[in-house]
């Protein structure tokens, strides 16, 4: 039975060191619009269900990141736009019109009005995973990343501390005796 906890403990921390070492990737790849950048890749959560019901809440999108000259036309699109809060959120589109003659380079969206310069635009589909934008959304928040990293390291560093007193203190009454 001994045994059994000890393994159980082991997988139980190797589980955890996992988990530590994927949000703590997640968090130092993010760009300075919060997106989980990886090479040449973007990993977009969806917030809310899209128009046409392809990306729902909650699921994970892998982005190709594009140049403006790689896109095409009626190709659809991951965009970040800023509101008046200075909130920068993704849109989806389909491109309608691409103009590679002026500067700086722009692309026009259907059903939006303006245009997304180049440093708008994040790429194109590649992939999607349903549900494990969620999990990601939720170990990403900063108090879940203190509880989950920082507190733990303080308490393993605070036992540490004891037991490096408490031989201190043995070695002490040793020498004296």
């Amino acid at each position: 039975m001994k045994k059994f906890f000890k393994i159980l403990l082991w997988i139980i921390s190797i589980i955890y060191f996992l988990i530590v070492i994927l949000v703590s990737i997640l968090v130092i790849k993010e760009n300075e619009y919060g997106i989980t950048t990886f090479g040449n890749n973007y990993y977009v959560i969806i917030n809310e269900n899209s128009e046409n019901d392809v990306y729902k809440n909650g699921n994970l999108v892998i982005v190709e990141n594009k140049k403006i000259d790689e896109l095409k036309e009626s190709e659809e699109v991951f965009l970040y736009k800023s509101n008046s809060n200075n909130e920068v959120n993704i849109k989806i589109g389909k491109i309608k019109d691409i103009n590679l003659e002026s500067n700086p380079k722009y692309i026009i969206v259907d059903n939006d009005i303006g245009f997304y310069r180049e440093d708008s635009i994040l790429g194109i589909y590649k992939n999607q995973y349903n549900n494990i934008g969620k999990i990601i959304n939720f170990l990403e928040k900063k108090w879940i990343f203190l509880f989950l990293l920082i507190v733990p390291t303080i308490v393993i560093l605070i036992f540490e501390l004891f037991f490096i007193i408490k031989k201190l203190k043995r070695g002490e009454e040793n020498i004296n005796n």
